[in-house]
């Protein structure tokens, strides 16, 4: 299960995150996932990369721009989610 608190969560290791590209109307869910378990055909995104890089410690709402070898882009996080051990409450 997962547990959220959209108003606090801070992206970090295993966030859920949803993307969306300002400018292109382009929408996106990724996981911000250590290199070993990439697939960013699937969405799980290496950590290291440029895009979750900027990411990490934003919140629901904040906007950010990232550098990649084809250009800037500027996205808004619409959310974030982090998986977690402790079960929710009933």
């Amino acid at each position: 299960m997962f547990k959220t608190d959209r108003y606090t969560e801070f992206i970090q290791l295993g966030s859920i995150v949803d993307i969306l590209y300002i400018g292109k109307e382009l929408r996106k869910t990724i996981q911000l996932v250590p290199a070993a378990e990439a697939q960013p055909f699937h969405g799980k995104l290496n950590i290291a990369c440029p895009l979750c890089q900027a990411l990490l410690g934003k919140v629901t709402g904040d906007s950010v721009d990232f550098s990649t070898p084809t250009g800037t882009h500027r996205i808004l996080i619409e959310s974030v989610t982090t998986p977690s051990e402790e079960p929710i409450p009933a």
